[in-house]
């Protein structure tokens, strides 16, 4: 997952989205909180829909997820 990097240099090795300091937990937050991947995009324009994707992604193969279905998010 090229879009998700762990460096012990950037908040101390937690998994980021590549290029940034925005971790795969502050993109679960914002989306358990109701923001829309339009609103997480104005807010950090260093972020794609393709990068926000790949962190749920992660999230999903780090808890071991078979199904992604759970967690899709419909394209636009």
């Amino acid at each position: 997952m090229s879009n998700i990097t762990s460096d012990n240099a950037i908040r101390f090795g937690t998994p980021c989205i590549a290029g940034t300091r925005i971790s795969v937990a502050d993109v679960l937050g914002y989306i358990s909180a109701g923001d829309s991947l339009e609103t997480i995009i104005a807010n950090f324009p260093e972020l794609t829909e393709e990068k926000i994707r790949a962190a749920l992604k992660y999230a999903s193969d780090v808890l071991g997820s078979t199904s992604s279905a759970v967690h899709e998010i419909p394209a636009r």
